[in-house]
């Protein structure tokens, strides 16, 4: 009867062996798809990082090269009109105008996607959080 008792607790115990390996390996598993995800988004993190860098660059250059449009219509008022004028008289010249209109639009597309990259990188941040607790 002993025997029986002992056969029947030893197999319980196996059975329950069993059930915590398949445990443990599905926890490993787990574990392992969430630190391949934390590893893929702080990868994804990093290149949109740099791509909001290199957007900023862009920015950058554009505001500059729009300056430049500035400093040079104002110029050519100048020597237009034999004398400097305020610099907010118009130009009549379509094709300065244009060239400033086309900055001002490339400036405006750079800051939207400045934004999207800015969002970008704050939901990655967010489920990076997600992933370390």
């Amino acid at each position: 009867m002993k025997l029986i008792r002992l056969r029947t607790e030893n197999r319980l115990l196996r059975q329950r062996i069993d059930y915590l390996e398949q445990e443990s390996s599905a926890l490993a598993d787990r574990l392992i798809k969430g630190q391949v995800n934390l590893a893929q988004e702080a990868e994804n993190c990093m290149s949109i990082s740099h791509e909001l860098h290199k957007l900023r660059d862009i920015n950058s250059d554009a505001h500059r090269r729009l300056e430049e449009a500035y400093d040079t219509i104002r110029e050519l008022s100048c020597k237009k009109n034999d004398g400097c004028i305020d610099t907010a008289t118009q130009v009549d010249d379509t094709s300065m105008i244009e060239h400033i209109h086309a900055l001002q639009q490339e400036l405006i597309e750079t800051h939207v996607r400045e934004a999207d990259n800015e969002n970008s990188i704050r939901d990655l941040k967010q489920r990076i959080q997600v992933f370390v607790h």
